[in-house]
């Protein structure tokens, strides 16, 4: 049997495993696959010489006829959805089902596209899948344990933890005046310092001192957005004698700036300072 006898046989061996559609025939001295010449040998000495390098360039070109469509599978439908960024530009499968890998691209790569096409897949089927069906309550039923000893002491020291942060970010950071610290969060519990609040007050204390800090830090970027809109011009000195005045208007102390105004008169100077802003960019703006 001869060499392209040989490749032949190779050929329709792998073809007969695999569901394509491509015809690989040998006439005379031609081997052609989807009437493409792969091998053509004029006599018998270039057909006994044809080396080991040959043969895999003919691979190659298998290869590369897979790669374009040539021998594109027909099997199941695949498991993972096409990706350009890894998978085979002619949307070609595997014997498997499975669409061909891209070459020259690292398995780190492939692999993480791979993840993230899987997890899309699974998100999709959970959001896509039924509610399950609650179950009316039975007697003695309930999941919840009882609470035990201890419990509630330790619900209050983390709140307390926490309501401590946001006090001393209210002093460090934004640099409000200590007694108006007292007089927001302190004095309506009858308490001068932290330690005089009662525990179960804690959660309280700290919800609006964390609410506080919000309010301040968009304070903040509405008064940087005030004071750019003028720098450089001659109405600068106008909007800093602006800000002294609501400051004290919402029972601030101007020489300790916005920041002084308590908790609960906050939202109501955000909302004068950003009136205040707008007609200044309309002025600014005509």
């Amino acid at each position: 049997m001869g060499i392209l006898e040989k490749i032949h046989e190779v050929l329709v061996e792998i073809r007969d495993q695999l569901p394509i559609t491509g015809s690989i025939e040998l006439t005379g001295d031609e081997l052609k696959l989807q009437d493409k010449v792969l091998i053509h040998t004029g006599n018998d000495d270039l057909e006994r010489h044809l080396t080991e390098s040959q043969s895999k360039e003919m691979q190659t070109a298998v290869d590369q006829e897979i790669e374009d469509g040539a021998l594109t599978g027909k099997g199941v439908e695949p498991t993972i959805p096409w990706d350009a960024r890894i998978h085979s530009s002619n949307q070609s499968t595997t014997v498997d089902g499975e669409y061909r890998r891209k070459r020259n691209i690292t398995d780190e790569l492939y692999n993480s596209v791979i993840q993230e096409l899987t997890d899309k897949s699974e998100t999709s089927e959970t959001s896509e899948s039924p509610a399950t069906s609650k179950k009316p309550p039975t007697l003695g039923a309930t999941s919840k344990k009882p609470p035990t000893l201890g419990a509630t002491e330790t619900q209050a020291m983390d709140y307390k933890s926490a309501a401590l942060n946001r006090i001393n970010e209210l002093f460090d950071q934004f640099k409000v005046p200590h007694n108006v610290i007292v007089q927001s969060l302190l004095s309506p519990y009858a308490a001068t310092t932290f330690d005089g609040v009662p525990a179960e007050k804690h959660g309280a204390v700290y919800e609006q001192a964390d609410k506080w800090c919000i309010d301040l830090r968009r304070l903040k970027l509405e008064v940087e957005s005030l004071e750019k809109m003028v720098e450089g011009t001659e109405h600068s000195a106008a909007v800093v004698n602006a800000l002294r005045v609501y400051t004290r208007e919402h029972n601030g102390d101007p020489e300790h700036g916005v920041n002084s105004v308590p908790c609960s008169k906050l939202e109501r100077l955000i909302e004068t300072i950003v009136g205040y802003s707008d007609e200044w960019a309309q002025y600014l703006e005509g």
